[in-house]
């Protein structure tokens, strides 16, 4: 056998249609790498996906249409790549409101003639016949010989003044023709070489009414050409903008991003020139002298559906639409202004102010919206629009996708869909005479393509880069590798290299047949990634180390690697291809993750390694299957993971597993002796991951991994509910390379739920930080009463002999010390959260910190706390605004969580017990004391009105009520207000109890007593004066006010008052707990002052205590879709809580609040009469 000489490394530096042609032809003898800055690929080929409602369609917006006729480097491009086109209509109107014209060519006489005012008017009728004597000059010049010295001849300027067209024929039809076709302002269209614009012309079949060609489009838009052209390829690199490229005699070097360099036998720079030339590190002046001649004209382009900026008649309505800038006032030379005028004469300097604006009617209603441009609107730019529905044959229903350049001041702002600025060859002299010269500046390692090697258009661009290709040795004709031999060809339907990354919008579907038959589906979107080069979206989609098998500190990639070599197999580097969810808002959920491993290889043919399926159940296990799946894309493994609470992890997997190309097919077939199958499916098609689409994704399903687990949970309680047996969850055991098992506790947190929680701080600065955290634990131990045991059973404790200090176990030391470094005191609960460290008497731990949090954070330190503590963030603060979202996310959890550690009465607040050591057998008792002692100080008896601020689930209200008083109760929670008014409902008392959901500043009335029990710690140190300020508003003269209050010493809170916490992030959001001190200059603009004041901390400690153990005893019997995190997160701060108030941290008293001077109802007037139940 002869041996095959190595293939030529070659890379292709853009992705347009010339860099595509490029990198096609030279694939065939060569290894491709295409490099593209942008994060899609196609250039000026720019499909976009429009959401209809009822369907998605793929719309155009830069290359549209071609013929068969002149462009025949793009129609050998889509035979070999069997891309499907269409007929489309290729016509083009006029607009001049000006001068009150519109007409369309290209459809006949109905669209010359689209009414008989038109039909009726001898200028338009002898502009029409003056283009038939301007086609016959033009044809003329092309057939004589070139007279000047640039071979160029006169520009159309002087074309025009030398045959001296009509102002009419320049601003009707030859400034719209030429702006529109190269998308050109009209002041640029003057210094076009007539030469080249007739030529062009010509070829196309424009030089004359008849004899044009037939007009196509791709059908399903430009992007499937360019999508089939890269999967071919050897690597395709995204977002990789390359900014220098240096020859030597082997060969070429690109500069990337980052430093990285990129070495390659030689490369096509397929970029504008200007591009092309800022990339050569050392320039030849030859390369300088022609790339620098050639400029450019920038075009923002918008895509939208406002048809007010075409012609107002339909008839005139065309695919092209151009519409003509406002003419000068009528005393004006138009030959000296006009764009096509003698270049000597004066420029056109019209600057009109507009008056109106389309959108705004001057009657001042919106119902009147302008059917079009007024002449103040059009600033003489280039505006034309492309009919998209009429180009591209899209079934639109009433609407019409349009695109237009320029005018953005006409078009509607909410009918936008998207913005695009694209970049045309302007031709002038000097760029047509550089032109000419372009084969001089390629090399035998650096050739150079683009549209601006022709006219502009895509198979000047196509041809550029098949010429490019071939000054580099490419040949088109050069078979390909992988049809040399059958054995060596890929499934025709599996691309050797994918175009990535790729998001496929998917179905997915379940089906069981025994013991019960149940299916589901449901829509989703995966991502198919290169696990080397990562996309990332931030919030709206990224991929995380965190979320799949292996150390959360390293790469995806780096952990796939290991766990191979666990399996004994080296890629040598080659390709890793991930199926999988992304990260979206911080949640994730991955059910199955699919990775392509392929070897790397000496010829562009990959070689598979082995597939791996890695696979999460909701219960935050995972296992990695390693399998070897045959041509098809099938295996087979044993089940090894709990997954399902119905399925036991008997039985055995038939995988279906093929590489995804323009669609995706992945199936799961659980087979078990003696029951039929479980079988799970996915299946989807291919969307291009453009910014756009990743937009749209997160508009359309802003929390699509929320939602996913919603529907399985879903599911399962359907099964439950009828009856199918829950399998017992055995526990996962280790697997090597992949956590989840029991020692690797930290990854069994859902982080798609908590995920702060679940993620340990990376990084330089998490390490630094917990270097810094271990010493202060070791130093903690030496001083406080505690002893902290490592996990190598080291206890440290300066005072080792006391067996009986609290012990604070320590399961993962760096864990909790990266926390605790990253995040302080919020880091050190999410640590507990997480199972980083235990403690079998929490609050006995938390009490010594409590106890001693002078020492552990010293006095000088203190003064540094606003350089190294979070602050609250802005949506959280006690406004209007934020106050009923701030309540929700903790009273609105479930009324069902705070009914299972509660007493009956439901009472939320510190207890008032007479013992010190009391038992569960008095709490109801002693919070029924705790409410009748606040009506006694507020006086409600017989008459009284009484506003309560801060329902809870109305206790006070309902014992109020049996006194007699007419109670307004307000609270911010919907579960309190609706289990309250329930409750008063079933005690008959409806006509004495209003429960209100209603912020507290928005009260009106006037009331003879106000109580609120525990909720001035919602309202947040800036907002207390405006609290008492509504109280003494309602308060009517000689009331008296009653409230219940935690508190803290003035020093601290001042201290602490900007410091974001973990109660905070987890438990009560926008909180502060007050000092007295703060209570009375909140009050002191205020009539009111403190006239009894009652301190029972010991109280509340009792009351946390007892609700911790009924807390501990309820949960393993609830069923509320709470997690084990969750239970430990209530325990922490049930024991942080009641540590406080152990430590004499935090206190709570019931105030009693009058006006003084004025006469108010004794307390004690008011008999404990109990109205019967």
């Amino acid at each position: 056998m002869t041996a095959q000489p190595p293939q030529r490394d070659v890379a292709v530096v853009g992705s347009g249609v010339s860099g595509l042609v490029a990198a096609h032809v030279l694939s065939r003898s060569a290894r491709v790498t295409l490099y593209e800055a942008d994060d899609r690929l196609g250039g000026h080929a720019h499909t976009h996906d429009v959401d209809l409602g009822d369907r998605t369609i793929a719309v155009d917006s830069g290359f549209i249409v071609h013929n068969d006729r002149t462009y025949p480097t793009l129609l050998r491009l889509f035979a070999d790549l069997g891309i499907e086109t269409q007929e489309t209509d290729m016509s083009m109107s006029v607009r001049a409101d000006a001068d009150d014209l519109e007409y369309a060519g290209g459809k006949g006489t109905p669209g010359l003639l689209p009414s008989l005012r038109t039909a009726a008017r001898p200028r338009y009728l002898r502009m029409l016949a003056e283009v038939t004597r301007f086609h016959r000059h033009a044809r003329a010049l092309l057939d004589s010989p070139v007279e000047d010295d640039a071979g160029v001849g006169p520009t159309v300027a002087e074309f025009v003044q030398q045959h001296g067209y009509s102002e009419d024929l320049r601003r009707w039809f030859l400034t719209p023709l030429v702006a529109a076709v190269w998308s050109c302002e009209p002041d640029d269209a003057q210094a076009y070489p007539a030469r080249s614009l007739f030529t062009f012309l010509r070829h196309h079949g424009m030089l004359g009414v008849l004899g044009s060609p037939a007009w196509r489009t791709v059908v399903g838009g430009s992007r499937v050409y360019v999508e089939r052209v890269a999967a071919r390829l050897h690597r395709v690199r995204l977002s990789t903008p390359v900014t220098s490229v240096t020859e030597d005699g082997e060969g070429v070097t690109l500069a990337l991003p980052g430093g990285e360099t990129a070495r390659h036998d030689a490369v096509v720079i397929a970029a504008h020139a200007p591009q092309a030339l800022a990339m050569l590190a050392e320039p030849t002046p030859e390369q300088r002298d022609v790339l620098g001649a050639i400029r450019y004209s920038r075009n923002v382009a918008r895509m939208h559906t406002d048809t007010s900026i075409l012609p107002r008649n339909p008839r005139a309505r065309a695919s092209w639409n151009y519409l003509v800038p406002d003419q000068t006032d009528d005393d004006t030379d138009h030959d000296a202004t006009h764009p096509f005028a003698d270049p000597r004469g004066t420029s056109d300097e019209r600057s009109p102010e507009p008056t109106t604006t389309p959108f705004a009617d001057p009657r001042g209603t919106s119902d009147e919206r302008s059917t079009g441009p007024t002449q103040a609107d059009l600033d003489g730019g280039v505006i034309v629009t492309y009919d998209l529905t009429r180009l591209q044959r899209l079934r639109t229903g009433e609407r019409r996708i349009l695109v237009t350049l320029g005018g953005e001041h006409l078009i509607d702002p909410s009918s936008v869909i998207a913005t695009m600025t694209y970049e045309h060859p302007l031709y002038t002299a000097e760029s047509v005479a550089a032109q000419q010269r372009l084969p001089e500046i390629s090399t035998d390692r650096i050739a150079f393509a683009g549209a601006y090697h022709g006219w502009g258009f895509h198979e000047d661009g196509a041809l550029s880069g098949l010429q490019a290709a071939q000054r580099l040795g490419g040949d088109w004709d050069t078979p390909t590798p992988d049809t040399v031999t059958p054995e060596t060809a890929p499934a025709a339907d599996t691309p050797r290299h994918p175009v990535l990354p790729r998001i496929y919008e998917t179905t997915i579907q379940h089906s069981r047949r025994s013991p019960l038959r149940h299916s589901f589906s449901n829509r989703s979107y995966s991502w198919l990634v290169d696990l080397d080069h990562l996309p990332d979206h931030g919030a709206l989609a990224r991929f995380e180390a965190r979320d799949h098998i292996g150390d959360p500190t390293t790469s995806i990639r780096e952990n796939l690697d290991t766990f191979l070599a666990e399996e004994g197999i080296d890629l040598r580097g080659g390709q890793i291809l991930m199926l999988t969810s992304a990260r979206v808002a911080g949640h994730v959920f991955n059910p199955i993750t699919v990775y392509w491993c392929y070897r790397a290889a000496e010829q562009q043919q990959r070689e598979l390694a082995a597939v791996v399926v890695e696979v999460h159940n909701t219960y935050g296990d995972r296992h990695a299957y390693l399998v070897h799946p045959d041509e098809h894309g099938d295996a087979e493994v044993d089940k090894a993971l709990y997954v399902s609470p119905f399925n036991d992890t008997s039985g055995r997997y038939r995988l279906h597993v093929p590489e995804p190309g323009e669609t995706v097919h992945i199936s799961v077939r659980l087979d078990r002796d003696g029951q039929a199958p479980f079988v799970a499916t996915l299946r989807g098609h291919a969307m291009p991951a453009t910014l756009a689409t990743v937009r749209r994704i997160a508009w359309r399903r802003p929390l699509e991994p929320l939602a996913v687990t919603a529907r399985i949970r879903q599911h399962g309680i359907w099964l439950w509910a009828r009856g199918l047996t829950v399998q017992p969850r055995p526990e996962h055991p280790p697997q090597p390379g992949v956590p989840g098992g029991p020692d690797e506790g930290v990854n069994r947190v859902d982080a798609e739920r908590w995920p702060d929680v679940a993620e340990v701080p990376q990084g330089l600065k998490a390490r630094v930080a917990a270097r810094v955290t271990r010493g202060l634990i070791r130093s903690l131990a030496r001083t406080l009463d505690l002893r902290i045991a490592l996990p190598d059973g080291t206890v440290l404790a300066g005072k080792a002999e006391r067996t009986d200090l609290p012990l604070l176990q320590v399961n993962r030391l760096e864990h909790l010390a990266r926390r605790v470094g990253a995040h302080g005191l919020i880091g050190f609960g999410e640590s507990y959260m997480a199972g980083d460290w235990e403690a079998e008497d929490l609050t006995a731990v938390l009490t010594v910190f409590a106890r001693s949090v002078e020492e552990i954070v010293p006095r000088s330190w203190q003064r540094l706390r606003a350089a190294y503590v979070a602050r609250h963030p802005h949506d959280e603060v006690g406004s209007v605004e934020n106050a009923q979202s701030n309540i929700s996310r903790h009273y609105d959890l479930s009324n069902e969580l705070f009914a299972s550690f509660l007493d009956p009465s439901m009472a939320y607040s510190s207890a008032l017990f007479t013992e010190p050591d009391p038992d569960e057998a008095v709490l109801a008792e002693a919070q029924t004391r705790k409410v009748d002692r606040l009506l006694d100080e507020a006086g409600v008896g017989e008459g009284t009105r009484l506003l309560e601020i801060g329902t809870g689930w109305g206790e006070l209200a309902l014992r109020a009520a049996r006194r007699g008083a007419q109670v307004t109760t307000i609270t911010l929670s919907t579960e309190q207000a609706e289990l309250a008014t329930t409750r008063i409902a079933e005690a008959g008392l409806s006509d004495q109890v209003e429960v209100l959901v209603r912020d507290y500043r928005l009260v009106e009335g006037q009331y003879d007593a106000v109580v609120s029990v525990e909720m001035i710690e919602a309202v947040g140190l800036d907002y207390l004066p405006e609290y008492f300020a509504t109280i003494d508003r309602v308060l009517a003269p000689g009331g008296r006010v009653a409230i219940q209050a935690i508190t803290m010493a003035d020093h601290r809170m001042l201290a602490t008052r900007d410091t974001y916490t973990w109660v905070h992030k987890y438990i009560f959001p926008g909180g502060l707990i007050p000092s007295l001190e703060a209570l009375d200059r909140a009050m002191a603009g205020t009539g009111l002052r403190v006239s009894g004041d009652l301190a029972m901390s010991d109280s509340y400690a009792q009351t946390l205590r007892l609700w911790d153990e009924r807390f501990a005893r309820a949960w393993p019997t609830l069923d509320l879709g709470l997690d084990e995190t969750f239970a430990r997160m209530w325990h922490f701060y049930l024991c942080y809580s009641r540590a406080g108030f152990e430590a004499d941290y935090l206190d709570v008293h019931q105030l009693t609040l009058t006006r003084p001077g004025e006469a108010t109802p004794s307390p004690s007037a008011h008999a404990l009469e109990e109205a019967p139940a």
